[in-house]
């Protein structure tokens, strides 16, 4: 019959999860290795080909125009389309792309078929982006069982994983590559029992973990021009180079969750210098994107009138959630539980909970 599968289609990444016959979850590797798969997109005017996932970015280092990233946000616009090398593709098109890399990642890694899946939503999502969703999976060869919101899925992935009763009200804070939510729901988990019931939500779908590398990536620019006397308006029309320069401030904060400093080499023009990145000098200049985040989470306790003692943990969701920042400024926020695991991998989970009762 093939396997049921959970897949969280992500603005910037993607996971796939499914459940083992002895009911473990475990998370799909995709052709790469990884566990997730950046939603991009890149067509190749040469060779007429689509490359999908890690390698797209570097592969559209000469036709850039051709690179296509965060097509979910658009999934909410009926009218909007791109257009690649004279044809004009919907978010549904682009999104069956990204989809049908994973079906066929997923189909290698198991080596076997897929019967259907599960595959998660923004809970702000409209009936005419969960229908594209919808059709974008019909187009990738897959049978969708049925959607579900994110922070339903994160949920109930963090109930399984609890692997015990579970009565309480719970904040999600979702903080992705390019979107942020919050949602406080409710959830009853006791003996044959199982409710996830969402109580209030809201967000920003234009924050994410793209805005700290946008920040950081200003700051090595000016940091480095400053040093070498190099001209701003250069570096930053030189296509080719600024998209190296991103990958690289990308691992830049990825390695600062792990570390206090880092060092990064940079070569342009002939001018080079090292530029020595703090995770301090990173918080400062991000503080005030993470406090946007903060502000919006109190608006949707305090619209609702709900107070610190209305619930009782933060689930946290998402890679940005990976940023020590981001823990360290809730606790002070809220002085709540933190439950954080597999941020990235927690919403594809839950899916493949859901998937698994069909």
């Amino acid at each position: 019959m093939g396997k049921k599968i959970g897949i969280d289609l992500g603005t910037t990444y993607s996971c796939v999860a499914y459940q083992k016959s002895n009911m473990e979850l475990d998370v799909i590797k995709n052709f790469e290795g990884n566990n997730t798969t950046p939603s991009v997109v890149f067509f190749d005017p040469d060779d007429q080909f689509v490359v999908v996932g890690e390698q797209a970015k570097p592969a559209a280092m000469s036709a850039i125009e051709n690179l296509v990233q965060c097509v979910k946000s658009k999934m909410i616009d009926r009218d909007y389309t791109i257009n690649i090398m004279g044809t004009d593709y919907s978010p549904a098109e682009i999104s069956s792309i990204i989809l049908r890399k994973l079906r066929e990642d997923t189909e290698a890694y198991l080596n076997d078929s897929i019967e259907g899946c599960v595959i998660t939503c923004p809970a702000y999502f409209g009936m005419y982006a969960r229908a594209a969703t919808q059709e974008a999976a019909k187009m990738a060869g897959l049978n969708v069982f049925t959607l579900i919101d994110e922070p339903i899925a994160a949920a109930l992935a963090y109930a399984q994983i609890k692997n015990e009763s579970v009565n309480k009200t719970v904040l999600i804070y979702d903080l992705g590559g390019a979107t942020f939510d919050s949602t406080l729901l409710k959830i009853e988990f006791v003996g044959d029992q199982k409710n996830v019931s969402i109580i209030s939500c809201n967000g920003d779908p234009t924050i994410g973990g793209m805005n700290w590398e946008h920040t950081l990536l200003n700051y090595v620019i000016e940091e480095f021009c400053r040093e070498t006397g190099e001209d701003e308006d250069s570096m930053r029309i030189n296509i080719e180079y600024m998209i190296e320069l991103s990958e690289l401030v990308e691992r830049v904060k990825k390695q600062l969750t792990t570390k206090e400093t880092v060092r990064l080499p940079l070569s342009y023009n002939g001018n080079k210098k090292i530029i020595e990145i703090t995770r301090d000098t990173f918080d400062s200049l991000t503080e005030h994107i993470l406090e946007h985040t903060i502000v919006l989470t109190n608006e949707m306790l305090s619209k609702n009138n709900f107070t610190l003692d209305d619930f009782d943990e933060i689930i946290l969701v998402g890679g940005s959630t990976y940023m020590p920042q981001v823990e360290k400024r809730l606790m002070m926020e809220y002085g709540k539980p933190i439950f954080a695991y597999r941020q990235k991998e927690l919403v594809a989970m839950g899916a493949a909970l859901v998937a698994n009762d069909f």
